[in-house]
């Protein structure tokens, strides 16, 4: 639940720029047809159904979930956005990794 929380907010933030790329623009947020909203209730219910079963495992399993909700949060939010620091490490032909670009992998 936790990771479905943080898709849902990526899929919201980052609607903006997939309306730009070649295959991403045809998913449902960037053709602006999902109810931004909801999108927003649906990401923060995920978020705490995901911690309340959390929280029926163990303190420890939910520590660790809050801690990736948390983390999707700095990977997806302005201002910290990390998402738009990474850079990408694609596997080459020849079994070595090669520095990436910022920005879209390839797909």
């Amino acid at each position: 639940m936790i990771a479905c929380s943080n898709y849902v907010i990526n899929k919201v933030l980052d609607a903006p720029f997939d309306r730009y790329h070649p295959t991403k623009c045809n998913r449902p947020a960037a053709l602006g047809t999902v109810n931004v909203q909801a999108a927003y209730v649906q990401w923060v219910t995920m978020m705490a159904v995901g911690l309340l079963m959390a929280s029926r495992v163990s303190m420890m399993f939910f520590i660790t979930a809050a801690a990736l909700w948390i983390m999707g949060c700095i990977y997806n939010i302005v201002p910290l956005r990390a998402k738009a620091s990474v850079i990408t490490l694609k596997p080459a032909t020849c079994g070595h990794f090669k520095t990436g670009h910022f920005g879209w992998p390839e797909t």
